[in-house]
């Protein structure tokens, strides 16, 4: 018998795309699934657009997350995961999709090679346009180690989006539960100690999956809040990455640091809460260097 895989999404307010979300979960290739929908307690109609679809298709259910747990799309994530029973974990966003071929194909691929990841290409599309700008990555390929995978996407400079991958669920159970703390970056830490847990990695040449991209979202929107969670998201991933690989410097880690740098221009006093995180980072930035190690000095003492 075909293995069973878990779809879980997380939901909050988004009954205008998530049923174009159950769609393309519907129409799998792939038919030995189930789909746990939890509702992070939205006002607008996403429980009437989910009775609707629990009729439609039974191996679709939804909880609403009890008001007794915490809120956000990691808490709904993690009680999806306790309610699950299938051999493999698909994680989705409510507004997100897949192509129909994607579990089919990835299931194929990790039952055949016994890898612990299987990805897949994606691409990015907004609301304004239905075509997707489709990703070239040097990381789609096969890896016999998880740093590879790591190092190869820090030569692209970029990730994997949370439902390109379909993974093992006894390494989603060995690598915990999604942080419920962070509001930055959920994805990336958790999909980083997911990848830390496993040996192989396959890229599947078949299957699709497609990231809505917000119309108004950019770097320049994040506030104080937001990188201050965004840094303790990179302090956690660096920290995990180095007890894992047993290096001082993991390049996709530096990458990071140094786009958080340039965002944190106009924001100095955030540089200098973090200098252990920021320090020697540009080796052009001597003067602030200097200054970093000046305050440091007075603050030690007093003398600030």
């Amino acid at each position: 018998m075909e293995p069973l895989v878990s779809i879980i999404i997380p939901t909050y307010n988004r009954v205008s795309f998530l049923g174009e979300t159950l769609d393309c979960i519907i129409n799998q290739q792939y038919k030995n699934w189930e789909c746990i929908v939890v509702d992070d307690r939205s006002e607008d109609a996403t429980i009437e657009l989910l009775t609707y679809y629990q009729k439609l298709d039974s191996r679709l259910r939804f909880i609403k997350r009890p008001s007794d747990y915490p809120s956000g799309a990691n808490s709904c994530r993690n009680i999806g995961l306790s309610q699950s029973k299938g051999e493999y974990i698909q994680w989705l966003d409510s507004d997100d999709l897949i192509s129909p071929e994607k579990i089919r194909s990835q299931i194929a691929l990790l039952r055949t090679s016994n890898a612990d990841i299987a990805t897949c290409r994606w691409g990015r599309f907004s609301n304004q346009s239905s075509k997707a700008q489709m990703l070239d990555m040097h990381a789609y390929r096969d890896f016999k180690s998880s740093k590879q995978f790591i190092d190869s996407l820090a030569d692209d400079l970029g990730y994997f989006p949370i439902h390109s991958y379909l993974t093992k669920r006894e390494i989603i159970v060995k690598s915990g539960p999604w942080l419920e703390g962070l509001t930055v970056n959920q994805d990336g830490e958790f999909i980083m100690r997911v990848i830390a847990n496993s040996k192989t990695i396959r890229f599947c040449k078949e299957g699709i999956a497609l990231y809505r991209r917000s119309d108004h979202s950019s770097t320049s929107e994040y506030n104080k809040r937001k990188i201050n969670d965004l840094i303790s998201s990179w302090k956690i991933i660096d920290g995990y990455l180095h007890i894992r690989y047993k290096e001082n410097e993991i390049r996709i880690v530096q990458n990071a640091k140094k786009s958080i740098f340039s965002v944190c221009q106009k924001w100095p006093d955030i540089i200098d809460k973090n200098q252990d995180f920021f320090f020697g980072l540009d080796e052009n930035n001597s003067k602030r260097k200097l200054k970093i190690i000046i305050r440091r000095f007075l603050l030690n003492y007093k003398l600030l």
